[in-house]
């Protein structure tokens, strides 16, 4: 496990911002603009 600056806090926002411009979030409440 190596310590990334930022790469946990990345891997909390990141995924949570391209989940909801690339695909469903699986917590059902954001869903792809692009998909409306």
């Amino acid at each position: 496990m190596h310590q990334r600056p930022g790469s946990r806090e990345r891997e909390l926002i990141e995924p949570t911002s391209s989940r909801k411009t690339g695909h469903q979030v699986r917590d059902g409440v954001a869903i792809p603009q692009s998909h409306f």
